[in-house]
């Protein structure tokens, strides 16, 4: 959107990379609230809301916007893949790897082209109003989805969310996790 927000360029992508991580760890979250380990999911959200709070107090001053954005990323990032995510893996009695595989690797898969995408846009694209920033990170967004859902996800578990969607599009009933 022109000169003026250049500084805002980093802190984004600082961001959305602890939007990938987000995404990625959410079924590790979910597992352990499933199994009834609720206490170590809301001392861990204690943590990092004051870990994040802190350091982007701390970083603020020296590095601006970009140190809110490290400050908010690195603690849920090193909670999640440092805590959460092991404890999930040892619940459910899978290897590590193999739960890599099946919770993150859809999540990555999809961000490549919406990455490629997204720098194209960059590249050969001005985004010199609201309406073409919106444009562009709604066409990123549509693309990281239909990639997630056409490439990321097991044939079965595609059926599953569509059946899923479907259902909520026609009669408006809230998705839940039995119907997912």
């Amino acid at each position: 959107m022109g000169a003026g927000f250049d500084a805002s360029i980093l802190p984004l992508y600082v961001l959305a990379v602890l939007g990938i991580v987000v995404v990625a760890q959410g079924p590790a979250g979910t597992i352990l609230l499933a199994a009834g380990r609720q206490r170590l999911v809301a001392i861990a959200a204690l943590v990092d809301i004051s870990a994040n709070v802190a350091l982007s107090v701390l970083l603020v001053t020296r590095y601006g916007l970009t140190g809110v954005a490290v400050g908010t990323a690195a603690p849920y990032i090193i909670l999640n893949v440092g805590i959460i995510m092991p404890v999930a893996v040892r619940l459910v009695g899978v290897p590590a790897r193999a739960f890599a595989a099946a919770v993150c690797l859809p999540t990555l898969v999809a961000t490549v082209p919406a990455l490629l995408l997204a720098v194209s846009f960059r590249t050969f694209l001005s985004a010199d109003s609201v309406a073409a920033v919106l444009g562009q990170g709604a066409a990123v967004g549509l693309l990281y989805a239909l990639t997630f859902c056409a490439i990321g996800l097991r044939s079965a578990d595609r059926e599953r969310y569509l059946r899923s969607v479907w259902r909520h599009a026609i009669d408006g009933r809230r998705p839940t996790t039995a119907v997912l």
